[in-house]
């Protein structure tokens, strides 16, 4: 889950903390099914996508989408 202490109203002004207190109610979500999820250390977990076993490292196309992956994770870690 999200560090959110940071929103408070003496910091941040009343008008910029109503807006952003409303990110306090999100609920965190449920990513043991999605492509990747972070373990308890902070790691990404690619349990859920196919491993590729065979694939050849020169080939752009593995490249991309290795690139990709980490890309998308990128702000999922919670």
């Amino acid at each position: 889950m999200s560090d959110l202490s940071w929103i408070n109203e003496s910091y941040l002004g009343w008008s910029l903390f109503e807006q952003l207190s409303r990110f306090q109610a999100i609920q965190p979500l449920d990513r043991t099914n999605a492509p990747v999820y972070f373990n308890d250390i902070g790691n990404g977990v690619f349990t859920n996508e196919p491993r590729h076993e065979g694939m050849n490292d020169s080939d752009i196309r593995y490249r991309l989408l290795g690139l990709s992956r980490m890309w998308n994770i990128d702000g999922v870690s919670g």
